[in-house]
């Protein structure tokens, strides 16, 4: 048996972004000069921040006369205590404690994140405030935990009376004919699925509609933005080079979109599947195409995804749950620790990759070599294939220089290769800088740099780079100083991809392979074994 693909594959709207439209807005705080950076407060009225930058709003309804505070954070309480004169006309909100002492009055109240709580009804008038960002509670965290569990365990004893089977396929079939919503029965919305271990602490499980706000609900998609490397957000896991495998895939959107599509190429099909709250994520799995259906299900915690989200917009998706679909494929969560971008998007697109660790380390300390693998990698980058370099991991004393946080390269992350380019005597490279902070690249070939005005021929071969072009360019000195490895995805357009299982009995192949040509073809022939991601292919 064989399954083949062929791609590009055929382009649908099959994510319904045609119909994207912007998120709506509340009303704008009063200073123009801090506006909240997440969902904004549910009620209209004068909006004032209570911390420089923003993070918790105050807000006045001058016709309602209602005071409430909106928390802007996902990872804070805010503890806010508002005192006012003892003969001020208040009346105190939804249980919100009025006390009277020492001549006057004060309500306090916990905000949690991108909560609005109506606090009081009254005049608008002075007042004295005390306000604190604490880390989430524990009492907090246990009690959206277990609210958000019972909404799992109803779900999934509403689901079982419609259909006993663990079969992913056949239960989103029966969801879609009662019209009811998906519960992946292959990795469900619990514990295990996060981390069986007990090293990551537990958390609810929820679907958009559930830790979103009503206003945004018919706004979810899984693309609402163009796909760039900077789409992805990191959250708690420690996954940098899952999120590193995403950035460089993001260069050239159809290897993300592609992933999403059915199987069947049909985007009916996807819209459907959708609507019962499921996706599929095409994967390379043991060498064979593998289509993987996850539920729109999400480890929430501060009322956001846990883990990997969008950077811009929390509406959309992909990236949570291309991040689940890996999850899945590596039986939890936790199992995303560490691993290797190239296996990654070998895993996400089917290419063929190779590590170059050890001629990269050779090339260090061998002029000789170094020039060699430098042309081997320009050759590379000039036959369009992807390449990354890699920064050292945490448990590596390299990583332990300065000159990383001084040049803004993070560590244990890949950066993607843009352009690698000679120059007279001059050897360069472009990285792509998705995780830019605050601190930028100090480097000889730094924006506004003198090595420009001294080599003015490489100007044009890095026309954009720099912070606002989340690139940055470096001669080869540098990178052998700044990376400790580099890797060779060998990407390719207009292909015909056959995958063909087998097993080895007793060191014997079970399959015998003759191609016959009829005109000068390049092919690429791997061997892939059943073992683990994180290990590579023979």
């Amino acid at each position: 048996m064989s399954f083949h693909k062929t791609v590009p594959l055929v382009v649908f709207d099959a994510f319904r972004e045609d119909s994207v439209e912007p998120l709506p807005s509340g009303e704008r705080p009063s200073s123009d000069e801090v506006l909240w950076a997440n969902w904004g407060p549910s009620v209209a009225g004068d909006v004032t921040p209570c911390f420089k930058g923003g993070f918790l709003f105050r807000i006045y309804n001058p016709q309602t006369k209602v005071w409430a505070l909106y928390n802007d954070t996902y990872v804070y309480e805010m503890h806010a205590s508002l005192t006012f004169a003892r003969d001020a006309q208040l009346e105190p909100l939804d249980g919100v404690p009025l006390l009277r002492e020492d001549g006057q009055q004060r309500v306090s109240v916990v905000v949690y994140p991108m909560e609005t709580v109506s606090i009081l009804r009254g005049e608008r008038q002075r007042f004295r405030s005390l306000f604190d960002g604490k880390p989430l509670s524990p009492a907090y965290l246990q009690r959206t935990c277990e609210a958000a569990q019972q909404r799992v365990h109803r779900a999934q004893e509403a689901l079982a009376r419609l259909t006993a089977s663990t079969c992913d396929e056949e239960v989103l079939a029966v969801c879609r004919q009662h019209r009811v919503l998906f519960i992946d029965p292959s990795f469900p919305p619990c514990q295990a699925s996060i981390d069986a271990t007990g090293k990551l602490s537990a958390c609810g499980w929820q679907r958009p509609s559930e830790y979103l706000p009503g206003k945004f609900h018919a706004h979810v998609r899984l693309f609402r933005r163009p796909v760039t490397p900077r789409s992805a957000q990191r959250g708690e896991l420690a996954d940098s080079w899952f999120l590193s495998s995403i950035a460089a895939l993001a260069e050239d959107e159809r290897y993300i979109k592609d992933l999403f599509r059915h199987p069947s190429e049909v985007a009916a099909e996807t819209l459907a599947e959708e609507e019962c709250g499921a996706h599929r994520v095409l994967m390379n799995v043991s060498g064979c195409w593998r289509s993987i259906i996850v539920d729109n299900y999400l480890p929430i915690l501060g009322n956001q995804p846990r883990f990997a989200r969008s950077a811009k917009d929390p509406c959309e998706l992909w990236v949570s749950m291309m991040e689940k679909a890996y999850a899945k494929r590596s039986k939890a969560y936790s199992n995303m620790a560490s691993g290797d971008p190239l296996l990654a998007i070998r895993d996400l697109t089917g290419f063929p990759t190779c590590r170059l660790d050890a001629k990269f380390q050779e090339s260090v300390a061998d002029r000789a070599q170094s020039d060699a693998f430098f042309d081997r990698l320009l050759a590379c980058c000039e036959n369009g294939h992807l390449i990354l370099f890699s920064t050292p991991g945490s448990s590596d004393g390299r990583s332990k220089s300065p000159r990383y946080a001084e040049n803004g390269v993070l560590i244990g992350y890949a950066y993607g290769v843009l352009r690698v380019a000679r120059v007279g005597d001059e050897r360069l490279v472009q990285l792509r800088d998705p995780w830019a902070s605050g601190a930028h690249w100090k480097g000889r070939w730094a924006p506004g740099a003198d090595a420009w005005a001294r080599c003015p021929a490489a100007g044009p071969c890095f026309p954009q780079h720099g912070p606002q072009d989340a690139s940055f360019v470096l001669d080869w000195e540098e990178a052998c100083r700044f990376f400790v490895g580099c890797g060779v995805v060998f990407n390719h357009y207009h292909y015909i991809d056959y995958r063909i299982p087998f097993v080895f009995q007793g060191g014997v192949a079970g399959l015998c392979l003759e191609v016959a040509v009829t005109e000068p073809t390049a092919l690429t022939v791997v061997l892939s074994s059943g073992r683990p991601a994180r290990l590579q292919d023979a």
